[in-house]
């Protein structure tokens, strides 16, 4: 399960404030919590891709928007599972988990929300008819209506909720309207907030009572609901003041990244307020899902993984939102790993370690060697190898193609590309395009960057590493193809190559 830009200082259960993120907690009673897990990137794709293969985003290559695709030689970990018997759902409230791409690859059902429902936010448990298409997905039941839309509308459908940020009044009237056109698919209850993409659950839910329960699944869910923007986000009637607070900000982060619109300190603790709203509605949609789960599975014997692709930023570092920056609000996730089996009970995981390692330890899970009493030491044992490995986040993103020209002519300028290594207590950056080398020491408020130390070796071996993976980003921006890195042999050494 993804929490689509949740970041880790705000989904931990050790410092949950009295009454919150009870799910969250209760899951963490009797699971593997990690607390340096990182995202291999800053916005959705990579991270994903990353995720679902195991690989680093430099090497799967799909960092661009628009017209990028999974190379057909990268296996997918729906695939794997898929050639070993399992069902395979996936049920993603935001649109860019897509067949397009290619990381629908190996799902034998997809579920895909649109952009309507990246923007607007539904107080009642149906699903406007905007939000939906007929088309038909291959391997997936007949007859059922698949979340999804074209590529023109994708793109317009982009541009118009996108530039309603501007005017928070006019897109938040519109919210209520719209999520107030019932289509007739009823959804979860959710407690009278206002959610994204409330057809979830009740579509998990119909396709795990049709698997047969000797027969085992794989179910990815990707949840929006902290995505910006941070408008209709409601629970029950609001006074004046609040909806005013709300509504008189623009919320269109990369004007503001591009100097319109720069936002006060006044409107990043609004902001920051919203979001922290949004994460106790993931919490309460997290424990709708895991009842389901408990529902028509075998819980003892089911891995539940919850974790991040990316977190968010509302002015830490000179971030704003995802995908731009060195900030560690953009790069630290949650991640928290129910072990399959009796041996279970609440340990913790300290070491930096990159959410790409979910690829191997879902295929370790389900190996032929593995056994119901060894899923706490064989999740420990995953970690601890990747945490090895240098823990390097890839902040990029292509504006054009994924968020519309319109925006790419806002912003004024490309935001610089980083690739930023976690070690001990610091994080080393590297600028892409300049090679610029800056340290970090994230335990100290206000941290300015500096010049790392070279002389020291362990330093100048990470740095070296980030330079090497910056040179390979380089030369190969705008190229799709795997080009001439080892990604086989990597997955041979894996043992599923």
């Amino acid at each position: 399960m993804v929490l689509d830009c949740v970041r880790a200082q705000d989904f931990d259960p050790s410092t949950a404030r009295a009454g919150g993120l009870v799910t969250a907690r209760r899951l963490a009673g009797d699971s593997l919590v990690c607390t340096r897990a990182l995202s291999p990137a800053s916005w959705t794709v990579p991270s994903h891709a990353s995720m679902f293969t195991g690989l680093d985003p430099w090497e799967h290559r799909l960092i661009k928007g628009g017209e990028a695709h999974l190379a057909p030689s990268i296996p997918t970990l729906a695939e794997s599972l898929a050639a070993r018997g399992y069902r395979t759902g996936l049920f993603s409230a935001n649109p860019l988990i897509a067949g397009e791409n290619g990381l629908a690859r190996g799902f034998d059902t997809h579920r895909l929300g649109s952009f309507v429902d990246c923007f607007f936010r539904s107080t009642v448990s149906r699903h406007p008819n905007l939000a939906r298409s007929t088309s038909s997905v291959p391997g997936g039941p007949a007859g059922e209506p698949t979340h999804g839309t074209s590529k023109v509308r994708k793109r317009a459908l982009s541009s118009f909720f996108g530039s309603l940020e501007r005017w928070p009044l006019l897109s938040d009237t519109t919210d209520r309207a719209l999520g107030r056109i019932p289509d007739g698919h009823p959804g979860a209850d959710h407690g009278g907030w206002s959610v994204t993409a409330p057809w979830i659950e009740e579509s998990l839910s119909r396709w795990l009572s049709r698997i047969p329960k000797d027969q085992p699944s794989y179910t990815f869910v990707n949840l929006l609901d902290a995505h910006e923007p941070y408008l209709g986000v409601t629970r029950g009637p609001e006074n004046r003041r609040t909806l005013w607070n709300r509504l008189r900000f623009r919320q269109d982060g990369i004007g503001a990244d591009g100097g319109e619109g720069l936002w006060t300190d006044e409107q990043r603790t609004a902001m920051t307020m919203l979001y922290r709203r949004c994460i106790d509605l993931i919490d309460v949609r997290l424990g709708l899902l895991l009842d389901l789960i408990r529902q028509h599975r075998d819980w003892d014997n089911t891995l539940v993984i919850v974790t991040g692709d990316h977190g968010q930023a509302f002015g830490e570092e000179g971030s704003i939102y995802h995908m731009f920056g060195i900030s560690s609000s953009l790069h630290r996730v949650p991640l928290i790993v129910k072990p399959a089996g009796s041996d279970r009970s609440r340990s913790s995981f300290s070491e930096w370690v990159s959410t790409r390692a979910l690829y191997r330890l879902v295929l370790d899970a389900v190996s032929e060697g593995a056994t119901t009493t060894s899923g706490l030491d064989g999740a420990l044992s995953t970690l601890q190898e990747f945490s090895q490995a240098p823990a390097m986040s890839f902040s990029d993103v292509n504006l054009r193609d994924s968020l519309g020209s319109n925006r790419l002519v806002e912003s004024r300028k490309r935001p610089d590309r980083y690739i930023v290594v976690y070690r001990d207590g610091t994080k080393l950056a590297v600028n892409v395009e300049s090679g610029k080398q800056s340290q970090i020491d994230m335990g100290r408020q206000s941290a300015a960057p500096y010049a790392p130390d070279t002389s020291r070796p362990d330093v100048a071996a990470t740095i070296d590493s980030a330079l090497t993976v910056a040179n390979i980003v380089r030369r190969t921006s705008g190229s799709t193809s795997v080009g001439p890195l080892t990604i086989s042999d990597r997955l041979r050494t894996w043992g599923y190559g």
